[in-house]
Formats: C-alpha cells, structure tokens, sequence
C-alpha cells in the first residue's frame, strides 16, 4: 500500500503511532456510534493484531454490534458500554492507550473521557472531515475504507495477516466501497483485497451477511419505511424521513440505515439520497449520499456533521419536519 505512505510527513506520523502501540500495553480500541462494517472490521483486526504482540487490548463501543457483524472472529469479545460514559478510560486507569479508528474521538459516543491523564490517544481515520487533535494521528482521506490503513499498521507492526484478521479487514472494504462498486474503489483497493483473499478471507460469507442476510421481519419494516419515500420537484434529490415510533421499531429487528438509504440513492435521476431518523424527541439523525458530483460532505458540515464527497451525516436537535426543512435546504446551497 505505498499510495498511502510516499511522504515524509506520513511516514512520520505512522511511525509515530507504531512506536505508541509497541510502547501500550493495556490498549482499548474503539470507534463510531452506529458502527458499520469498516469500523467493526478494523477494530477487530487491531484487536487481532495486538493480542498476537502479547498485548492487552479490548474492543469497547457505544453501541452495539450489528447483527450481520457478529459473523466476524473476536465480535463476542467486544464490550458494549452504552452512550455517554466518562470514566472507562478516565478514573480506573485501565488503560494507557485508545486506539480511535473511523472516526475522531468525539463521535465515539462518550468512551473518550474529559480528562486524559496519561491515556495515549491514537487515531487512524480516513474521513476527510476528522480535525481531531490527539496525540498521534493518520489521516489519509484517499483510502477506500480505514481498513486499507489497518492493514498498513500491521506490516508495520510485523504483524503477519491471518484468515481472521483478513475477514475483518475485507468486510470493512466491502462495506464502504459497496462491493467495489462506489467511487472511493482503487486498484490499490483491488490489490488489497486479493492479498486478503490469499490469506483466507471469504468474501463470498461477508457479501451474504452484510447484503443478503435479514431478519424476518425486515420486508414487511421496509414496506412501511418506502411509503415515507418523498422526490423533489425536480427529481434530483430523494428523502426518506422516519419518526421516532417507527425508528424504534426498526430497532428491535435491527434495521441499518445503510440499507434504506439506497433505496432513495438508485432510483433514477436522483442525484442526493437522504435518510432522516428521529431518533429521540427533537433529534434526529441524518444520512446522506450523493449519485452524481454534488459533495455531501459539505452539505454534513454545514450542518454540524461531516464524512465522505459520497456519503456523510449529521445529527441536528430539531423536530422531524425542521431537519427535513434544513437539510433540504443545505443540499440546495450545494447543488448546481
């Protein structure tokens, strides 16, 4: 993966957090709310990793693992520690350091404590809008998914693939490139996966849990959610917004966001799909993705929020029909 190493600047910086997980021993690793396949897959590659260097490392999230993840090597090892906690890192000690991937710090739902002390904070991402200021940081926006950059981190830590850490590595590729079918797709990409194939990852059980695999309940939660699909008068931007009663519901059978908004990105001559969540009274949660050249990271950041030219979000404290408003808006200012 030399794409993601040529300059001096970079290697720095991965050197950097090289020597600060060798020096860890005790090491969480964490990353966003609403995890998806890369965050989960990279986790758990670290975790992999760390454990083979003798270290201590556990994998800590807000929330819970995806159904459709649980398939993937260590996943019954995470601890689930709920939303706005303060003091896991910060009064026990039980850490030196975090491991923060796929996101900044401070959309890990809380695992980041006010107060540091000596806690090591290192941050791997591939989102162009993380501003975060830790102690060491790799940011590289051109990656597919932070999956590509884990794998980098364990040739630098000698760390030899095995079929585990490669079917993490791989669910987390396929998950943000769509199957190597979204734009952020690279022959490096291309070149990844196979050598994660070569050491045993099975694509063929990741494309089935992650697109092909759903509760019973699910067809007849969509039909319901698809009667909330609205257009614009243009037809160049498509929404689909849920409130809370129904946002519950989806819950219970573990409905992703990911798999709804699609439905509003493929239907034709839209250009940015939305999904609007009412996800506590005056709060919602929106994501966003664009067909065309419009950038919704913009759009995410206009709003608060931020992510990917193609797919971004944001959570804004309003009602349902004021988000709507604003993010419509929002993609307006964006749009030609």
């Amino acid at each position: 993966m030399n794409r993601h190493s040529g300059d001096h600047e970079q290697r720095a910086q991965w050197d950097a957090v090289v020597t600060a997980l060798r020096r860890g021993q005790r090491i969480a690793i964490t990353s966003h709310i609403d995890p998806d396949p890369d965050s989960i897959g990279s986790c758990l590659a670290v975790w992999h990793g760390l454990l083979s260097l003798d270290k201590q490392p556990v994998v800590v999230m807000a929330d819970e693992v995806p159904h459709y993840l649980r398939f993937l090597s260590g996943a019954d090892e995470i601890l689930t520690l709920g939303r706005g906690q303060k003091n896991l890192l910060g009064d026990d000690r039980r850490f030196d350091t975090l491991v923060v991937v796929d996101c900044e710090p401070e959309r890990t739902g809380g695992i980041l404590p006010e107060e540091l002390g000596d806690i090591v904070v290192v941050n791997i991402d591939h989102h162009v809008s993380n501003e975060a200021q830790v102690d060491h940081k790799v940011l590289v926006p051109q990656a597919a998914a932070t999956a590509e950059l884990i794998g980098q981190l364990l040739a630098q830590l000698q760390v030899p693939l095995t079929g585990e850490s490669a079917q993490c590595l791989l669910a987390g590729l396929i998950g943000d490139t769509g199957s190597f079918a979204y734009g952020n797709t690279t022959p490096e990409t291309h070149r990844f996966a196979a050598q994660l194939l070569e050491v045993g990852a099975n694509s063929e059980e990741i494309h089935q849990q992650l697109f092909e695999t759903v509760p019973f309940e699910f067809p007849g939660m969509l039909c319901r959610v698809l009667q909330r699909l609205h257009r614009s008068d243009d037809g160049r931007v498509a929404w689909i917004e849920i409130p809370l009663e129904l946002v519950t519901k989806m819950k219970e059978i573990q409905m992703e966001s990911e798999r709804i908004v699609r439905y509003a990105r493929m239907i034709q001559g839209v250009e940015v799909a939305a999904l609007i969540r009412e996800i506590a009274p005056g709060v919602c949660k929106v994501s966003l993705r664009s067909k065309a050249e419009v950038d919704v990271s913009q759009v995410a950041a206009s709003l608060g929020g931020g992510g990917h030219r193609k797919a971004a979000g944001c959570t804004v404290t309003a009602n349902l029909d004021e988000t709507r408003d604003r993010v419509l808006a929002a993609i307006d200012q964006f749009m030609d």
